[in-house]
């Protein structure tokens, strides 16, 4: 998991490290935000006591709710962090120190051991050959314009 937040709501959660920490954010005062039922929420709800949990319904304009200021923080992967990072200037992906938590992306198809043992070997292909690497990288490259 990583942090994502507006520049000018960030910083005091940053550490002298350059990293923030749950104890960091967990403070009064501090607006964490999540979409609802995702692995997000259940993290903010399990760690944060002190902060404000708000949950916003419309998880395609949730990056939109730190840029307004509604909202100051967002837990998210690394990789959304940096991607909308990306997208929206105003925002900053602030590392941390460790991940906070560990979760996998996964694919997901019909139960058939002819299709998974294919799928199998396309992935550890395109993971050896760094296919799926430069994949990513175009996929990330082709959203920082706006």
């Amino acid at each position: 998991m990583a942090v994502i937040g507006a520049l000018t709501s960030t910083w005091h959660m940053i550490s002298p490290s350059g990293s923030a920490s749950i104890a960091a954010i967990d403070q009064a005062g501090v607006r964490v935000i999540a979409n609802p039922g995702s692995a997000n929420e259940a993290f903010i709800r399990r760690h944060f006591r002190q902060a404000t949990v708000i949950i916003h319904h419309d998880n395609p304009t949730v990056f939109d709710e730190l840029v307004a200021g509604r909202a100051d923080v967002m837990i998210t992967d690394g990789l959304e962090a940096d991607h909308q990072a990306q997208l929206h200037p105003e925002l900053c992906a602030v590392p941390v120190a460790a991940p906070f938590t560990r979760l996998e992306k996964a694919y997901m198809f019909a139960r058939d051991p002819v299709m998974k043992s294919y799928i199998d070997g396309w992935l550890a292909a395109a993971f050896a050959s760094g296919q799926w690497q430069r994949a990513l990288d175009r996929a990330m490259a082709a959203h920082t314009d706006r």
